[in-house]
């Protein structure tokens, strides 16, 4: 369950998680991460090359492949990535 290749097909994927849509918009493998953007929190300001403000963009996060407290387990949020059936 916690290949490579079953957390890159979550690429794409929405999933409520403490009440937030979140979706799965790139795995850098890597590093063993992947980033999460919420969907619907267009907050955060983007900077251009000369600290300028130039647009809001939605917030992302990025969570390890794996879990901090068991590392032979999948990230809880991944895992709840993988249970939920509602993902786009």
């Amino acid at each position: 369950m916690s290949s490579i290749h079953t957390i890159t097909d979550l690429i794409g994927r929405t999933a409520i998680i403490e009440g937030r849509r979140l979706k799965v918009v790139e795995v850098l493998t890597s590093d063993e991460v992947v980033i999460l953007e919420d969907a619907a929190d267009a907050s955060a300001f983007q900077e251009n090359q000369y600290g300028d403000i130039h647009r809001r963009v939605n917030k992302t996060w990025s969570i390890p492949f794996f879990s901090e407290t068991d590392p032979t387990r999948l990230h809880p949020v991944l895992e709840a990535f993988l249970e939920d059936e509602t993902g786009d």
